[in-house]
C-alpha cells in the first residue's frame, strides 16, 4: 500500500524508500499484473476532498473516475494513458488535493489458498444435517432457532423484523427456502448491473455457494435477522477492495447492524481501515473470519481493530490446523464440516474461518434482537465475557485463542458474569 500524506513526513520518506524496490518488481518486471498477484493495475483508489478537486485532478493528470463510493469522497481514478501505476501514484501523493492514495487489491475467500484447500461436499438435497448438527449445541444455541415445517422441509412462514445482517460475500440463492423469506434485496457492487445472485459466473466457479451457506447458517441460529446479501465476489471467490468498501458503505446506508466478512487479504488498507473505523462508531458490528493458513497472523479485515476476528476449532474443541489464531484474536467457533443450505437448491458441508464466522454474527444478531439499545461495545463485551476458554485442550495455543468458544445463550441472558 501507499501511505497516507497525512503521516509525518519522516515516516512518509521511510514507507516510500523502503516501498520502492518491491514497486519495481510488481511493474517493471516480465510477469504482468494480475488477480494472483494481490495487486489489481491500471487505476488507483484514491481520497480526494471535494468534488471540485475530482474534476481538477481529471484535467490536470488526463486522468477519468471510473468508479466511486458514494458520500466517502472515495474515487478510483483510472491510469493515464502513457503512465503506470507507481508514477501516477507518486504524482498524486504530492498533491495537495489528496489525502490519501492506495493500489486496488484482491480480496478473496479464505478457503482458496487455505491449508489444505476446502470445497464443499456431500452436495444433496437432504437438510437433516443443516437442521440439526453438533456445532450448534457446541455454542449452545438454544431454543432460538428457525422452526421448520415437515416433510416439505420448507421453512415456517415468519417475516422478520430484527437487525439487518449484511453478508458481504458471493450473495444468495434467492429462491433457496433456507433464507428466502429472511433476504433483503441487497445489491452487487462486483458487477453493479447484476443482481446479488449467488450463482456461477465466470471460469471454474468452484465457491459459487458461499454466500448462501453463510447467510443459511445465520438465518437458523438467528430466524429474527434481516439479512443483506451483498456480493462483492464472482463464483471463484475473488473480488476487490473497491467492491468491499462500496459493499461496506452500502450496508451503512441500508441500516445493518452487523456484517458478516468471511474473506480476507494480507495487505493492510488504510482507507478500508478507517471505513470499517466509522461503520463501527455509528455502532456497526463488524466480524470477520481469522483466515486459513494455520499461522500465527489475523487476516485482515479480521486483523483491523474495528473487527471481531473469529478463528475456527474442531468439534472437539481443538484449534482447526488450517486456522490462524494470535493473541489479538477475539473469539473460537465451530469451522470444521459444517454443513449449510447451497446456493442450487440443496445442502453442503464445508470447512474453514469463513463458516466460524456467521455463528458469532448470528450471536451478534439475535443479541441485538433482545436488547435493541446496546451500543457496538457493549454488544462485543456479552460475545468475549460469555465465551469458555480453550487454553486447556489448546497448550501449544495459549492466550492465541482470543476469549475462547462462544456461548451463544450465556450471552443472551439479562445477567451475566462480568
Amino acid at each position: 500500500m501507499i501511505h497516507s500524506k497525512r503521516l509525518k513526513n519522516s515516516h512518509s520518506s521511510i514507507s516510500i524508500l523502503l516501498f520502492f524496490p518491491l514497486v519495481v518488481i510488481l511493474f517493471f518486471s516480465a510477469k504482468p499484473i494480475s488477480w494472483a498477484d494481490g495487486v489489481l493495475s491500471g487505476h488507483l483508489i484514491v481520497r480526494i476532498g471535494t468534488e471540485s478537486d475530482v474534476k481538477g485532478i481529471e484535467n490536470d493528470y488526463a486522468t477519468s473516475s471510473i468508479d466511486r463510493i458514494p458520500g466517502a469522497s472515495v474515487y478510483s481514478l483510472e491510469t493515464p494513458a502513457g503512465s503506470d501505476d507507481i508514477t501516477f501514484a507518486n504524482e498524486l501523493m504530492l498533491d495537495s488535493r489528496v489525502q490519501d492514495v492506495e493500489f486496488d487489491q484482491n480480496l478473496e475467500l479464505p478457503e482458496i489458498h487455505g491449508y489444505p484447500f476446502h470445497f464443499p461436499v456431500d452436495r444433496t438435497f437432504r437438510p437433516g444435517a443443516y437442521l440439526n448438527q453438533n456445532a450448534y449445541q457446541q455454542v449452545n444455541a438454544g431454543n432460538n432457532m428457525k422452526s421448520w415445517q415437515f416433510p416439505n422441509y420448507s421453512s415456517a412462514s415468519i417475516v422478520p423484523s430484527g437487525p439487518i445482517v449484511a453478508i458481504l460475500d458471493t450473495g444468495a440463492a434467492f429462491n433457496h427456502s433456507a433464507i428466502s423469506s429472511n433476504l433483503l434485496a441487497g445489491w452487487n457492487s462486483f458487477d453493479p448491473g447484476s443482481p446479488p445472485e449467488d450463482t456461477p459466473n465466470s471460469g471454474s466457479s468452484l465457491y459459487t455457494g458461499h454466500g448462501t451457506m453463510i447467510a443459511a447458517l445465520i438465518t437458523r441460529l438467528a430466524p429474527n435477522s434481516q439479512i443483506l446479501p451483498v456480493r462483492i465476489l464472482d463464483g471463484d471467490g475473488n473480488g476487490s477492495l473497491m467492491s468491499v468498501l462500496k459493499g461496506v458503505q452500502f450496508a451503512i446506508v441500508q441500516g445493518a447492524r452487523v456484517i458478516n466478512m468471511s474473506f480476507g487479504t494480507t495487505q493492510y488498507s488504510r482507507i478500508l481501515d478507517e471505513t470499517l473505523s466509522q461503520a463501527r462508531e455509528s455502532g456497526i458490528l463488524i466480524v470477520a473470519a481469522a483466515g486459513n493458513s494455520g499461522k500465527n497472523q489475523i487476516s485482515y479485515p479480521a486483523a483491523y481493530e474495528a473487527a471481531i476476528s473469529v478463528a475456527s476449532i474442531t468439534a472437539k474443541g481443538h484449534k482447526s490446523s488450517f486456522s490462524n489464531y494470535g493473541t489479538k484474536l477475539c473469539v473460537v467457533a465451530p469451522g470444521e464440516h459444517i454443513r449449510s443450505a447451497y446456493w442450487n437448491g440443496g445442502y453442503a458441508t464445508w470447512s474453514g474461518t469463513s463458516f466460524a464466522a456467521p455463528f458469532v454474527t448470528a450471536q451478534v444478531a439475535l443479541i441485538l434482537d433482545s436488547y435493541s439499545t446496546l451500543g457496538a461495545e457493549a454488544v462485543e463485551e456479552r460475545i468475549r465475557e460469555t465465551a469458555h476458554s480453550l487454553n486447556a485442550l489448546n497448550p501449544l495455543y495459549t492466550g492465541q485463542l482470543g476469549n475462547g468458544l462462544i456461548d451463544i445463550q450465556a450471552s443472551l441472558s439479562a445477567v451475566y458474569d462480568h
